[in-house]
């Protein structure tokens, strides 16, 4: 696909918004003392919602591609609230936190993906390996071009990483964006700190680390989340809850037999497209379990795992960022004003 100024005016645009979203939430935890992670999601989604209200008034095809979530810690992504445990841990941010933030938006299917870490109370760590991560991103954005291969790439992050001091997070993705998805398995992506998983039959059951080129006007989403070298973490181990809070629909189909499945199919759709949302909305109604139930079991709905690192106090920092490519150099879409 070829980009055309309107098209990076709408990439650009959804930028903002993310941007825009994150710094309000920032400011109401750190200068308004706001702790709960409940409240500042909902907050944040609906800032989302008025944000889009306000331009591109013509078009309808405006949406969240990826709600609110916050991940404290040691937790990776895809964290909202567990409802299972009011009282867990990752339900309210304390003052020596590490504090993800991750947010999406779609204008008429141009998407632009943010998550930035910070602290309250800063750490000289973290400080010093956010640093490294606002640096590596600008040289991911010289680098990165057309004809350019995502094995050097990788091999360029990693070696930095070490040289850093930290190391990614195991088969850390960045993925290729499609209009209207955030990727789908047509999408190429480039895998860092590649591990390989299999099956009880022994089928490879992890990615596959590709290697190919960057193209031209290729928009993809860089995902730098790490974790810092120290003398205990050695050999990292992750686990995963069994609880899921985001969900998306996949770009598969297939003909739902239940009543109670296709009225939560066409709901979702409607709102949501196949971006992706949070699930606890639609459990008010309990027909819609049995919904979830049947789209989980045929494929087409997928559940976005929240991954831990095992090790206490190894806190992962995260930075997610859109890039355009171009023929000499790659372009961060605009997020914030500078």
């Amino acid at each position: 696909m070829v980009l055309n100024d309107d098209i990076v005016n709408k990439y650009n645009s959804a930028a903002t918004i993310c941007g825009k979203v994150f710094n309000q939430i920032k400011t109401r935890i750190i200068e308004q003392n706001e702790r709960d992670i409940r409240t500042l999601t909902t907050y944040g989604n609906n800032l989302i919602l008025e944000e889009l209200n306000t331009i591109y008034k013509k078009e309808t095809n405006k949406h969240i591609a990826f709600p609110v979530s916050i991940s404290l810690n040691n937790c990776i992504s895809n964290y909202i609230y567990d409802y299972s445990n009011i009282h867990s841990e990752y339900n309210t941010i304390k003052d020596s936190d590490v504090i993800k933030i991750e947010l999406g938006v779609s204008i008429c299917g141009y998407i632009a993906l943010l998550t930035e870490t910070f602290m309250i109370n800063e750490s000289n760590e973290i400080k010093k390996i956010i640093h490294f991560l606002n640096k590596i991103q600008k040289d991911i954005t010289k680098l990165i071009k057309h004809e350019e291969t995502a094995d050097e790439m990788r091999i360029h992050i990693e070696s930095k990483c070490t040289n850093n001091k930290v190391f990614p997070i195991e088969n850390c993705m960045s993925y290729q964006n499609d209009v209207g998805n955030m990727y789908t398995d047509e999408s190429k992506y480039m895998i860092l700190n590649y591990c390989k998983y299999y099956d009880m039959d022994d089928y490879l059951i992890s990615p596959e680390n590709i290697n190919y080129e960057f193209e031209e006007d290729d928009v993809y989403t860089i995902d730098l989340s790490v974790i810092p070298v120290r003398e205990d973490n050695d050999d990292v181990k992750y686990k995963y809850d069994s609880n899921y809070h985001i969900y998306k629909f996949n770009e598969y189909n297939y003909a739902l037999k239940l009543k109670n499945s296709r009225v939560f199919y066409n709901e979702v759709k409607k709102n949501h497209e196949n971006y992706a949302f949070e699930l606890h909305p639609y459990l008010d109604n309990i027909k819609n379990k049995i919904g979830v139930t049947e789209c989980v079991n045929n494929n087409i709905l997928d559940k976005l795992p929240i991954k831990y690192v095992k090790q206490d106090g190894v806190p992962v920092i995260t930075k997610k960022f859109t890039i355009i490519v171009g023929k000499e150099s790659s372009k961060v879409l605009k997020y914030f004003n500078k």
